[in-house]
Parts: C-alpha cells; structure tokens; sequence
C-alpha cells in the first residue's frame, strides 16, 4: 500500500468507487441502488434541481432513506418534492 488516502492496495479494482457512482450519479435506476421498485417508476433523476447544494444533498437524502429500508416508490415521491 502506498498510505495515500484512497490508493487501491495492491491493484484490486476500486470498490469504493463503484459503489459510490450510482448515488452520484443525477440519474440512477432501482437496479443501480441495488434496491427493488413497485410497478412504474423505476429511476430516480436529480437533473430538474439547478442548485447543485440541493441536488447534493437530496441524493444523501435519498441515500440514507434507501438505507434505512423506505420503499424506492416512496423515496422517488421524497424526491419529487424537493425538486419542487
């Protein structure tokens, strides 16, 4: 290891960053997230919130209450409402 912060020991693919890229992604699908969605909404998008301090935290927003077991349907309506 080269003891810089965020070095890949000894050429192993960087998994950090592959999990990371779906939630930074501005739109991410239920497959990405690694979650199951109900029958018609599938993806999540942030492209309609211009100010990139709000999309930045409505993704950590959506984030933690994927990880807290909400139903994707009723996270994608939580987003819907702060891009509005």
């Amino acid at each position: 290891m080269s003891g810089r912060h965020g070095a890949v020991p000894h050429g192993l693919p960087d998994l950090a960053g592959a999990l990371e890229a779906p939630y930074d992604a501005d739109r991410s699908s239920s497959d990405d997230l690694g979650t199951a969605s109900g029958p018609g909404r599938s993806s999540v998008t942030f492209v309609p919130i211009s100010q990139p301090w709000l999309r930045q935290g409505a993704k950590l927003w959506v984030r933690h209450r994927l990880a807290l077991n909400h139903a994707f349907n009723t996270v994608i309506g939580g987003a819907l409402a702060l891009k509005r």
